[in-house]
C-alpha cells in the first residue's frame, strides 16, 4: 500500500489540513502568520492544552 499522500510535512500543508477545524478568522490568521511553524504550534497547544494532547489531537487529523 502506497502512503505517501500522509507525508504532510510543511506547515501550509499542516495549515490546510486544519480548515475545517478552525474559525475563519484563526485560519486566516495561521495563513497570514510570518512563522507559520510557531503559529500552528501555539494553535494546537491551546486546543490541546498539553504536548501530549496536542500531538494526539494532530495524529488523528493527518
Amino acid at each position: 500500500m502506497d502512503v505517501d499522500f500522509l507525508k504532510v510535512t510543511k506547515p501550509e500543508q499542516l495549515i490546510e489540513a486544519t480548515r475545517y477545524l478552525t474559525t475563519r478568522k484563526e485560519y486566516e490568521h495561521l495563513m497570514h502568520a510570518e512563522n507559520k511553524k510557531a503559529e500552528l504550534d501555539a494553535f494546537w497547544l491551546e486546543v490541546g492544552g498539553s504536548p501530549e494532547r496536542a500531538r494526539g489531537l494532530i495524529r488523528g487529523i493527518l
